[in-house]
């Protein structure tokens, strides 16, 4: 658990996602990152105790979801169904938020480092890919609940758009790896520029797990 005398550089290398809150309260986790959050909190006039419960909340959320399993090789389609929902939309949701640590890195370090700008155009390209992804799963999940057997040859053209949809994602994810050199930030690196690499690497590993249940789970099942 975090405490007052915690320091953001401590809390986001624990927990990359912290540093969501610390903006919320412009509480610096990049150059003064060594400062306590008591110490920034007070220098901010913000209710230190607040900020410290909040933290607490949404990590202690965040490793019960890192925790959940499912045993999907017992699913019902139904629960198979919400399971892809459930995750997909996390992705959504993570990507959405993270443009904004990625946009700001290459801003301020691209010019030195044209690295991060093939790094923006291909996580851009991820999450339209995965946009559209999303799309042909929900063809494929709606086609999948009509029984009728004049649905079978939408259903097999369905599941190789998704195929191909998956390997795309995949060949994405593969590309920023090696632009990043695995999501190693280098030494001289900032506070947000390692977060940055941190919550890429998470999400990598997310998307693995999320492309491995669709291949293994929901395209067997097609």
């Amino acid at each position: 658990m975090f405490t007052k005398e915690s320091t953001p550089t401590d809390v986001v290398a624990k927990y990359p996602q912290a540093s969501d809150v610390f903006k919320k309260y412009k509480i610096n986790f990049c150059c003064k990152g060594g400062e306590s959050i008591e110490s920034q909190c007070g220098k901010n006039n913000i209710e230190v105790q607040g900020v410290v419960q909040e933290l607490n909340k949404v990590y202690q959320n965040w490793q019960k979801e890192e925790a959940r399993t499912s045993s999907l090789s017992d699913a019902s389609l139904d629960e198979l169904f919400e399971e892809v929902f459930l995750r997909h939309n996390q992705l959504i949701d993570e990507l959405s938020i993270l443009q904004q640590y990625v946009l700001r890195v290459n801003q301020v370090h691209g010019q030195e480092q044209p690295h991060l700008q093939r790094l923006e155009s291909l996580y851009f390209e991820l999450l339209d890919r995965m946009n559209r992804h999303i799309e042909e799963e929900t063809i494929l999940i709606s086609l999948m609940k009509d029984e009728k057997s004049e649905s079978e040859i939408s259903l097999s053209m369905t599941k190789d758009k998704l195929q191909y949809s998956l390997d795309h994602i995949e060949k994405i994810l593969n590309e920023l790896k090696e632009t990043t050199n695995n999501f190693a930030a280098p030494a001289h690196a900032c506070g947000t520029y390692r977060v940055t690499y941190d919550r890429l690497n998470r999400i990598n590993e997310r998307f693995n797990d999320y492309i491995s249940m669709e291949r293994y789970h929901l395209l067997a099942e097609a």
